[in-house]
């Protein structure tokens, strides 16, 4: 397949996507991904693309299994580990989720989401000293990170780290002023919640980890 003939059914298939067409859109790009020669650098593409309309259309186990179809043809294309991770993670897969995170910050230490979903499933498991440290990346790679901000600053609040938490947040109110307000609301949602269980210790921590996007496209 040329160029210009690949380059106009993507698109095609991008707008199709845009309009909710999802059938039209796996249609072009299975018809692109056998047109591309294997083996080639294209060839994972379209079926990256695949498993993201898979994914729109809630079916995470078959965009799952695209993206790890994607995988066979390049075992080191990150974006694939990503979003393999993303799908075992909402799986409750955790630990296959980090394995893939892992892998992903190997390739591209800096990635950023890949850190972020470490940190969340950490807090998951309640251990929040390795959270704090996977949102810390999150924070020094995207510096004005809400998502990255409100989670760190909640780890602070879960191991007391009331300095480390007022700090943070005299900080962040310079360029995002939000942040200090969801973690004052949520952690006096949380300090209530356990006075209501009679002076049970506060546990979770999680707050309100909706994540960046979620899957990465190609």
């Amino acid at each position: 397949m040329n160029r210009v003939l690949r380059f106009y059914l993507d698109l095609t298939a991008r707008l199709a996507v845009r309009f909710k067409q999802y059938d039209r859109a796996l249609e072009i790009y299975s018809g692109i991904e056998s047109a591309t020669a294997t083996g080639t650098a294209d060839a994972a593409a379209p079926v990256m693309a695949q498993g993201h309309v898979w994914g729109l259309k809630g079916d995470r186990a078959r965009a799952r299994a695209e993206f790890e179809r994607a995988l066979r043809i390049n075992p080191d294309l990150a974006v694939a580990h990503f979003n393999v991770g993303w799908v075992c993670d909402q799986q409750g897969l955790h630990d296959d989720a980090l394995r893939h995170f892992a892998r992903v910050l190997a390739l591209k230490p800096d990635h950023d989401r890949a850190w972020y979903g470490t940190g969340l499933i950490h807090v998951k498991h309640g251990r929040h000293l390795e959270a704090k440290q996977a949102f810390k990346e999150v924070v020094r790679i995207e510096p004005m990170s809400m998502h990255g901000w409100y989670q760190l600053g909640m780890t602070h609040f879960v191991l007391g780290e009331m300095v480390e938490l007022e700090g943070l947040k005299r900080h962040t109110v310079r360029f995002n002023p939000k942040i200090a307000h969801l973690l004052d609301a949520d952690i006096k949602a949380l300090r209530k919640q356990s006075a209501d269980e009679e002076g049970l210790p506060v546990e979770g921590g999680e707050g309100r980890p909706a994540a960046p996007s979620p899957m990465a496209s190609a």
